[in-house]
């Protein structure tokens, strides 16, 4: 049948499609033109959207060991960079996208306190100075 290695954050977006009293989505759902993907091809997991976001859309797709701690540094920058996409977007009036990466920032965020666990104060507050905006923003 097949295997998905990357993109499987994808399948969280469509269980969360609202649905009908019979559980259809109130938006059609289609897979289409799937097929293998060659070593080295491009997964199109990335928005190019000419912004510093150059990150998937879902945090479990990207490269990285999300269970290390000496990783923090690293996705702190990412979530800077998400961060900073959302005020591009934001500075150009275009609210629906810059909320769509304000929201992408928040489950960046989720992720990490999920698999780091607990980060010291320091820490802490390095990353509830990216998220505050960002949860004000999406208001």
């Amino acid at each position: 049948f097949g295997l998905v290695k990357k993109g499987l954050g994808i399948l969280t977006d469509i269980e969360g499609s609202r649905t009908d009293s019979n559980d259809r989505p109130l938006v059609p759902v289609t897979v289409k033109a799937c097929g293998e993907i060659s070593p080295g091809q491009d997964l199109g997991l990335v928005e190019k959207d000419g912004t510093p976001d150059v990150y998937p859309q879902h945090p479990d797709d990207l490269d990285l060991d999300w269970f290390l701690q000496s990783n923090f540094p690293q996705i702190l920058n990412i979530l800077k960079d998400i961060k900073e996409a959302g005020n591009i977007f934001y500075r150009k009036g275009d609210h629906g996208r810059a909320t769509k990466k304000y929201k992408k920032c928040c489950k960046y965020i989720s992720m990490l306190r999920d698999t780091v666990g607990s980060t010291d104060d320091e820490e802490e507050i390095k990353v509830r100075e990216i998220e505050v905006p960002c949860v004000l923003n999406i208001a």
